[in-house]
């Protein structure tokens, strides 16, 4: 899984389907930045990281995400999915591809639409890869409920 921060876990407006479940809406100041996120989303990005996925991050938080974000939110330790000095998040996703190929790919970002223009393959390579899911929430969402459900429904087919 290659995992994104800021409108995937951190969301920027009112949290969609979270709204109507404030116990689950988490506000907190990391990094001088106000993270807004779902307690059921670290949930189960720490339950796919425990059983079903190798998750990475690729996000522009970078080391950031593991040494700050993580600990402030609860989220386990995952590595970096790219060198930041020298990868686009686009190209990180292509080495990956081509590290391991045929791997299942679960790529979440909510930029992912640029990103796919960006990669050496190209959009309509990641979109017709088997055993790939793109996920591209709202940044103003964030990753909701359904979003959760397809995820792991994707984890659990690929990891029989």
């Amino acid at each position: 899984m290659l995992l994104d921060v800021d409108g995937v876990i951190n969301y920027v407006g009112d949290g969609g389907a979270w709204r109507d479940q404030k116990e689950k809406m988490k506000l907190k100041r990391v990094n001088w930045w106000n993270i807004r996120w779902s307690t059921e989303v670290v949930l189960k990005i720490n339950y796919w990281g425990r059983n079903l996925a190798d998750i990475r991050w690729l996000t522009s938080w970078d080391e950031k995400a593991r040494l700050l974000l993580a600990p402030a939110l609860g989220i386990d330790e995952f590595p970096l999915a790219r060198d930041p000095s020298m990868w686009h998040k686009a190209h990180a996703a292509d080495i990956v591809d081509q590290t391991y190929p045929g791997i299942p790919i679960c790529w979440i970002d909510d930029e992912l639409d640029s990103f796919l223009h960006d990669t050496d393959r190209g959009h309509f390579y990641w979109e017709s890869r088997p055993n790939t899911l793109l996920i591209q929430p709202s940044e103003k969402m964030g990753l909701q409920p359904d979003d959760l459900a397809r995820i792991e429904s994707f984890l659990i087919e690929h990891s029989k």
